[in-house]
């Protein structure tokens, strides 16, 4: 209630009537008269099974009932929706191999597709990237048999209504049990994922680490092979592309790095470079070299070397970390251009 007049009409709803304000007169009378029903009083012709048919009532009609036995009391019959699942156990089996089914696909696709792993790989793809990748393709799979699913099942419920086989089903498209099925199914997909995700990040990286680990330094300097080759004539726009990359960070609080000193070639790009949190003082020479691949002559590879000018050592190894990532990013959004 908002205001006054609400409160006073809602407050009338459950007033109390004294009897002497009452009138009883005949049904018929009652609609002569223009009134309307409010409530029915139903006396059962045997009182043996008085409680059973009023719940049979309550329920058929979805009203409140009360209910005043012979043997004595008021009971308050009223009926309402629940839901309840069953038969879980059953299709606990079906899930399980289909589960197996999807996994043991996946991972035939995974060896199937090494040459594609070893590509993503030499771009610079990191090997949980790569893990995400055949993820990702099982959810899109995923949603598509959900959709497809969906539509399907309207599809065939519109037809069997309209030939008459399902005229006394109603089925309800945006129930919970719709969205548990759904739900299931991806979370079916998921699990058959996990397993060929791992085995395709195994295969990116076929030694023991997963993750990217600064070599030990020598002396001060450690130098960092990045996975990419190059042709000879590209060694001039990956120079150029570089430069314009630590010329951008020439300014302090710019990025998680900035940059004094850039010069570039055909063969290296070097700068003098702080990285951030610059309270740390890790300040570092860098220099990015183009050199004769060792598994092919035809090709250029890149290695990185990092010369620490001050600052602590392990804030030294601890920042580069993703100093390296940075640069990684820099060579792949020019291979990618």
């Amino acid at each position: 209630a908002e205001s006054v007049e609400d409160a006073a009409a809602v407050a009338s709803r459950g007033r109390h009537i004294p009897a002497g304000e009452i009138l009883v007169v005949p049904f018929p009378t009652l609609l002569s008269l223009g009134g309307k029903a409010k409530s029915l009083a139903a006396r059962p012709a045997s009182g043996a099974a008085f409680m059973d048919r009023a719940a049979a009532l309550s329920e058929r009609f979805a009203l409140a009932i009360y209910a005043a036995p012979p043997a004595g009391g008021v009971f308050l019959m009223s009926s309402g929706d629940s839901l309840s699942v069953k038969g879980l156990p059953g299709v606990a089996v079906p899930i399980l191999i289909a589960i197996l089914i999807v996994g043991n696909t996946m991972v035939a696709s995974v060896f199937e597709r090494k040459r594609e792993i070893a590509v993503y790989t030499s771009v610079g793809l990191a090997p949980t990237h790569v893990g995400f990748l055949f993820v990702a393709e099982a959810l899109a799979f995923g949603v598509l048999a959900v959709v497809s699913g969906y539509l399907l099942a309207q599809g065939l419920a519109a037809l069997f209504a309209g030939a008459g086989l399902w005229s006394a089903v109603t089925v309800n498209y945006s129930s919970v049990a719709a969205v548990g099925s759904m739900s299931l199914v991806m979370l079916v997909v998921l699990i058959s994922a996990a397993y060929p995700a791992r085995l395709a990040v195994r295969i990116a990286v076929p030694d023991v680490r997963r993750s990217f680990r600064l070599p030990e330094a020598s002396g001060n300097t450690v130098s960092v092979p990045l996975p990419f080759l190059l042709r000879p004539g590209e060694a001039e726009s990956l120079s150029e592309h570089l430069r314009s990359f630590f010329a951008a960070h020439g300014q302090a609080g710019l990025g998680r790095f900035s940059t004094d000193g850039v010069r570039a070639d055909e063969k290296r790009v070097r700068a003098v470079v702080w990285l951030s949190p610059y309270d740390l003082g890790v300040r570092q020479e860098v220099e990015v070299a183009f050199e004769t691949a060792r598994e092919d002559a035809g090709f250029l590879s890149l290695s990185l070397s990092l010369t620490r000018l001050s600052g602590e050592a392990g804030a030294f190894r601890r920042l580069n970390r993703s100093f390296v990532n940075e640069i990684r990013k820099a060579v792949l959004r020019w291979r990618s251009a």
